[in-house]
């Protein structure tokens, strides 16, 4: 497991937010949710995008990223995590290390 605590400074309450998980490695699938700061879970479309709403300034949205790699020919689980279309996280492991991941994403709106 990773975690990983990102400070933003995109700024909180002025819009809707989106986060994308990118599968980069061949293969991998895998399953993203994310807990907003009312509690409500949301889980990725098909793209692997979350609608995140507006966000308070100040407020953590959750995100966990269940992913794995069937492939024998594949030694390498990568995924990038994007927010509003920016590239916010690379997240790289060998399947030598762990052929089944969850990534931990605190995401914090400053």
């Amino acid at each position: 497991m990773k975690d990983y605590n990102y400070p933003l400074s995109t700024p909180a309450g002025s819009g809707s937010h989106s986060l994308q998980v990118r599968l980069v490695s061949d293969a991998n699938i895998g399953v993203t949710t994310a807990t907003l700061p009312s509690g409500q879970t949301k889980v990725a479309d098909a793209t692997g995008t979350v609608s995140l709403g507006v966000i308070p300034k100040g407020a953590t949205v959750y995100i966990t990223t269940e992913v794995r790699n069937p492939a024998p020919e594949e030694d390498e689980i990568q995924l990038a995590f994007d927010l509003d279309g920016v590239e916010i996280l690379v997240h790289s492991n060998q399947k030598s290390v762990a052929a089944d991941v969850s990534i931990n994403l605190d995401l914090t709106f400053s």
